[in-house]
């Protein structure tokens, strides 16, 4: 808590969720047996348009991704980490990106080809915050690299927040 100046009369910091660490939440597979629930009927139903389809396909991919949070990910780069904790939180979060480890067009490709296996496939959405000047340079490798490749291609430093150590330092697995 901050007191206000000239007042007696303290605010509550806002909280910085980037900053946090990460703990599993016990309701954690919830939302994936939702989404996954989601995906089935818009891969089964036959009166859904290929353009309602693609948008509930692309709605569950994201309820996945974001169950922890917009930037409260596992995985969080060393850029995002590094975000001073005392600047405006509206200003650090729009220098915040929420980063598709696999990107969200080859998850969505899999969900839609024959025979796709919702139940694997959406467990395995994990996403990553980053600083949007680490999301430009990933999104340079979208095409050339899969998964945390991109990530090693773009020399990306990336921390698990479930253990607090280094995932990948210096281009290359810890």
């Amino acid at each position: 808590m901050v007191a206000l100046p000239g007042t007696s009369i303290s605010r509550v910091e806002p909280t910085r969720p980037y900053l946090l660490s990460w703990v599993e939440s016990p309701q954690a597979s919830r939302p994936v047996r939702s989404a996954a629930a989601l995906a089935r009927f818009a891969l089964e139903s036959a009166e859904l348009t290929d353009d309602h389809r693609r948008q509930l396909l692309n709605n569950a991919v994201w309820y996945v991704s974001e169950a922890a949070g917009k930037y409260k990910t596992r995985y969080r780069s060393a850029g995002a980490l590094s975000l001073e904790a005392d600047g405006p939180v509206p200003k650090r979060r729009s220098a915040l990106r929420h980063d598709h480890v696999t990107t969200r067009r080859s998850i969505l490709a899999c969900l839609a080809s024959p025979g796709a296996d919702v139940e694997a496939t959406l467990p395995s959405v994990i996403s990553c915050t980053v600083t949007k000047s680490e999301h430009e340079r990933l999104t340079k490798f979208d095409d050339t690299c899969a998964g945390w490749d991109r990530y090693i291609a773009a020399r990306i430093d990336v921390y698990d927040l479930a253990t607090g150590i280094p995932f990948i330092q210096d281009g290359q697995y810890a």
